[in-house]
């Protein structure tokens, strides 16, 4: 039985394009993971919020790739480094550590990029 080339390639391509709008994606997550960080260390939010909402809502938006794996592990009964930092993130959230939870997500994406996940 013969292979078609051309829808190999196509599958191919796609794939391609897949992985590049994942990767850009984890960019523009870093970018304001980065952005928010250095909003929260001069701290000019505190004239508009009592909080820093900003690194709570970056915290989800940043994490959303871990916390999506973590879903998908804790369904197949399994631990994983994700799982865990999904934990960690959710309870310094719960206690109201949003830029340490901000900060914990922004250096783990140094360790590993999520847009390559597999």
């Amino acid at each position: 039985m013969r292979r078609d080339d051309s829808n190999s390639d196509h599958h191919g391509e796609q794939r391609h394009v897949h992985e590049h709008k994942e990767a850009f994606a984890e960019y523009v997550r870093l970018a304001l993971m980065a952005a928010v960080i250095v909003a929260s260390l001069t701290g000019w939010w505190k004239h508009f919020m009592s909080r820093d909402w900003l690194a709570f809502v970056a915290t989800l938006v940043g994490g959303y790739p871990i916390f999506q794996e973590a879903w998908e592990n804790l369904r197949k009964r399994r631990m994983t480094m994700e799982l865990s930092m999904t934990i960690a993130l959710v309870a310094a959230l719960c206690i109201g550590q949003f830029f340490t939870a901000l900060l914990a997500r922004a250096f783990s994406s140094m360790r590993r990029p999520y847009a390559v996940s597999t």
